[in-house]
């Protein structure tokens, strides 16, 4: 759904080139190779008059009606898969963006957020501010009514230890319904059901082994065969424990499987 700027009171004393903004307004033709895929979820009009440093008390209500108005959007944004070196890359694309579709848009208001579910909430990965100098309050009504963009910055507030906290949130998320200390006894048990079916491809092996007697040239070819048809009885078994594991805790093979990939990238015990 997209999302359309809503004018604001005295838009003659302001040029009114509005669009639509959509929803999710990234370009994979212009994006930095640090920049992360990104999502804007809500925007919110906050603009007001130009009042610039000056405050509302010292204007006449004639000046004030003369007064352009400043636009000023919040936009809550959800970035995909973020590290902390990658914010200001993305949050430099995203002004680029907005500032390209829009340009009489004077403040811009970015908090950050790491999933959508937290969007309704203060944001978690940080802000960014688009606005003279870097501070929301310095747009007069020259910058306002000209859209002089001089002396522009874009400041930001990242929370500490970024990369951290998002490793612990990805590690504390539930997945398929299951918090990270379910997955961990599952993957255990998926452990145990692998090495039961190690243990019966080794304790075949070794009554072949015991049968022959030492591998020589006239026996090798034998041993050879008899090896392949147990890694083959080893490989069913493997298949049957894993699937026991699944219906235990009502999940597909695969998704026992993305648990498991989860659990090396993670390094987690056995013990």
């Amino acid at each position: 759904m997209g999302l359309t700027l809503i004018a604001c009171e005295n838009v003659n004393n302001k040029k009114t080139s509005e669009k639509p903004i959509a929803e999710d307004v990234s370009k994979e033709t212009i994006e930095p190779d640090d920049a992360v895929e990104y999502k804007i979820v809500k925007m919110e009009d906050q603009s007001s008059k130009a009042l610039g440093k000056k405050p509302l008390s010292q204007y006449q209500t004639s000046e004030l009606e003369k007064l352009p108005i400043k636009k000023k959007h919040l936009y809550r944004v959800v970035l995909k898969d973020i590290k902390e070196n990658q914010v200001k890359p993305t949050v430099e694309l995203i002004i680029k963006e907005l500032t390209s579709v829009d340009k009489d848009i004077d403040e811009i208001t970015l908090w950050l957020y790491s999933d959508n579910e937290l969007s309704n909430s203060t944001y978690d990965i940080g802000a960014a501010t688009w606005a003279p100098y870097g501070k929301l309050g310095n747009v007069d009504a020259n910058i306002a009514k000209n859209n002089s963009r001089e002396n522009y910055e874009i400041s930001y507030q990242i929370t500490r230890n970024l990369n951290e906290y998002l490793a612990l949130r990805s590690e504390t998320e539930d997945k398929f319904g299951f918090s990270v200390e379910v997955r961990k006894q599952i993957f255990k048990d998926l452990v145990k059901a692998q090495d039961k079916a190690g243990e019966y491809e080794h304790k075949e092996q070794q009554k072949v082994l015991n049968k022959y007697g030492n591998i020589n040239d006239a026996n090798r070819e034998k041993i050879k065969a008899e090896y392949a048809k147990i890694y083959d009885k080893s490989a069913e078994k493997m298949s049957e424990y894993e699937a026991a594991v699944a219906k235990q805790y009502n999940i597909s093979v695969e998704q026992l499987s993305e648990i498991s990939s989860e659990a090396q990238e993670k390094f987690w015990p056995l013990d």
